[in-house]
């Protein structure tokens, strides 16, 4: 057989591995839990599934875990995570990027960039700085969660600090998590990505102004960034094809995607301009 044979016969595996009446899944990390996830993003399926007929889109929450396994697997045609996430998926799986998330501030500004919230309530720690978590219990999300995790570890170290030295440091899973940790007392300090504290106060978990955080160190240059927090700034989000997708597909739900409405039911429900 042909290269060119071979080719075409490939392709041709891909498109009846989706064909008309498929059920396209896409995979998203549910950092904050799986009905959260749900909740957040079902309406982004439902809008995909109005724009491209002929598909029946779905999200699949996947845990810190469980996303790896589904690109190992081609359990999910489309993945939604953080960028450290991403770039592994790239590298190891073969996923590449169509567009990048712009979530919706507070104020209704929107932003293409995220970082880590490092906090303490602030009836034990009203001024808090980087040496404050010297000794303490600290919590975070996981070893791979950027804005749950990595970035703020960049700013601790640069603080001179190491986790496994200076304090006791256990993840909590999701970042809703971390904050209720916080506040029932089992952590001194929580990491959590930007835009936790607030939509958790938005849905009334929380009273934002128990909470002190410790400030972003001078580098940052992202001066109008409306959430909390206490690190540099990062891309957003990237919503990435499996390797195995076929690229006409991804190619539609980019467009899509990028077409979407920030007043849309599906915008709105993901707290993003688009």
């Amino acid at each position: 057989m042909s290269k060119k044979i071979r080719r075409s016969v490939l392709f041709f595996c891909f498109t009846v591995l989706l064909c008309e009446g498929a059920t396209v899944r896409i995979g998203v990390l549910a950092h904050r839990g799986s009905e959260q996830c749900l909740d957040q993003w079902s309406p982004t399926a439902a809008y995909l599934n109005e724009k491209i007929p002929g598909y029946s889109f779905k999200i699949v929450p996947l845990d810190f875990e469980q996303i790896f396994e589904a690109a190992e697997k081609q359990q999910v045609e489309f993945l939604l995570a953080n960028s450290a996430i991403y770039s592994e998926l790239a590298v190891k799986y073969g996923a590449s990027r169509m567009c990048t998330m712009n979530n919706l501030g507070p104020n209704g500004q929107a932003s293409e960039v995220f970082g880590s919230a490092v906090f303490f309530l602030k009836e034990n720690c009203p001024q808090p700085e980087w040496k404050n978590l010297k000794g303490k219990t600290v919590t975070a999300v996981d070893p791979t969660s950027f804005g749950g995790w990595l970035v703020a570890r960049r700013e601790i170290e640069a603080a001179g600090l190491k986790p496994s030295r200076d304090f006791h440091l256990f993840f909590a899973k999701t970042h809703d998590e971390v904050v209720q940790k916080v506040l029932n007392g089992q952590a001194d300090a929580g990491v959590a990505r930007t835009d936790t504290l607030e939509r958790m106060a938005l849905q009334g978990k929380i009273d934002l102004k128990r909470f002190a955080l410790i400030p972003c160190p001078e580098l940052n240059f992202h001066h109008g960034f409306p959430f909390l927090h206490s690190t540099r700034l990062y891309p957003e989000w990237p919503m990435a094809k499996a390797a195995h997708t076929p690229i006409l597909l991804a190619q539609e739900v980019a467009i899509a995607l990028l077409q979407m409405p920030a007043d849309s039911q599906a915008a709105r429900s993901a707290l993003i301009a688009g």
